[in-house]
């Protein structure tokens, strides 16, 4: 039996006011739908899968003109929703169908989870010095299914046949002909969904980055400052008052993201301001992993600063952690000399502009949200399983 697609041509697109939000079906102004054999979603090198509508439960893919290399991008998505020209749906279920077809995926999958602002995009470039790697962004496919995971613990299997479908049209793309390895950065929360991952992939490596909480929460602040958002930092009653606004509203939310704000009452928010829900989002991240890592999961980590202080060393170790050949070391560490966010707002050009730092009453808020950590308790916790830190706590 045929399976139908919905498709429409892409009218107008949204203005995103914060780009690097996660990508939506409600980013564009669509035209009426016209029916479209489903095949064509396997086939067609020009559509890629964008996002889930989950309230609506159906994948969302695009269309982008001939000749553009989505995976090259420094962003996916963002590269996805700046050239798309038409958007196609699917149901979940049919979704599922579609794919039943196709064969297991037979690359060897490699993911890299960060904690943000640590240097990742970076390390993907590195990646892709390695001519069998394909190394693909932030695909926002699967920040969906990670809050679907998350919101719907019960739909765990559901989500674990919607990723394996997803990991099979990744396999099997136009963009990952040839290649022996595919690479893929999601967002830094999906490492909450990173044992489903590792279940259904169950082959897959993982390599965590991080890096010291003050350089992370510094590097958001200077890369993502819009206007005013600088002063919501300062330690003023106006600022704390409108968190705990946003904290009463969006709390809820936001633990879908984060879990470990659970551990945090109003009052502790109250009190440590922004920078202590940053460094309580960097503390969630950083203890998903070493749930996995304990767990079992082949994951590893690499701290940021390694790689500036022995990039030689650490990418020939990781390298081959991830069973890339060591003639591919000169490539991928030629990906150092250059800004692998160029052309995004992103850019260390762009954002080093933006001198804010941390003061004093910052770290206290730090100190403040990790003295209550049994593990976790310093900004410059090494994780287990860290590369070149072989004595970290197991």
């Amino acid at each position: 039996m045929t399976m139908t697609a919905q498709a429409y041509t892409i009218i107008r697109k949204k203005r995103r006011w914060f780009p690097e939000a996660p990508v939506s079906i409600n980013d564009f102004i669509l035209s009426t739908s016209s029916p479209l054999d489903a095949q064509l979603l396997l086939h067609s090198p020009q559509i890629s899968m964008y996002c889930a509508d989950v309230e609506n439960k159906t994948i969302v893919f695009v269309e982008t003109p001939p000749g553009l290399n989505v995976p090259a991008a420094p962003f996916y998505y963002l590269a996805q929703y700046e050239h798309a020209t038409r958007a196609l749906t699917l149901p979940f279920d049919d979704f599922i169908r579609l794919t039943e077809a196709l064969p297991c995926p037979d690359k060897k999958f490699l993911f890299l989870y960060t904690v943000g602002r640590a240097g990742s995009t970076l390390l993907t470039k590195i990646f892709a010095g390695d001519p069998d790697t394909v190394a693909v962004s932030e695909p926002d496919i699967l920040s969906d299914f990670s809050l679907l995971a998350q919101k719907y613990p019960l739909q765990k299997p559901h989500v674990e046949k919607l990723l394996l479908s997803c990991f099979k049209i990744f396999s099997s793309s136009a963009a990952t002909a040839g290649k022996q390895r595919i690479l893929i950065k999601p967002r830094g929360y999906c490492i909450e969904m990173g044992e489903i991952i590792h279940t259904v992939l169950p082959d897959a490596k993982g390599i965590f980055l991080y890096r010291n909480a003050r350089p992370v929460i510094e590097s958001f602040i200077r890369a993502f400052s819009i206007t005013g958002v600088l002063s919501l930092l300062r330690d003023i009653l106006p600022s704390r008052m409108l968190l705990a606004y946003l904290m009463k509203h969006y709390r809820t939310a936001l633990l879908d993201y984060f879990p470990a704000l659970s551990e945090y009452p109003p009052e502790a928010i109250f009190k440590t301001g922004w920078t202590g829900v940053l460094c309580i989002t960097w503390l969630s991240i950083m203890k998903a992993y070493v749930r996995l890592y304990r767990k079992g999961i082949d994951v590893r980590a690499v701290l940021y600063e390694d790689i500036i202080k022995a990039p030689q060393e650490l990418v020939a170790r990781l390298f081959g952690y991830c069973d890339i050949p060591d003639t591919c070391l000169a490539a991928g560490l030629k990906a150092l000399e250059r800004d692998s966010q160029e052309g995004t707002r992103l850019a260390r050009s762009v954002a080093h502009k933006k001198k804010w730092q941390m003061k004093e009453i910052n770290m206290e808020h730090v100190r403040i949200i990790l003295q209550s950590q049994p593990e976790i308790s310093s900004p410059d916790y090494i994780v287990p399983g860290t590369i070149m830190h072989d004595s970290a706590q197991q």
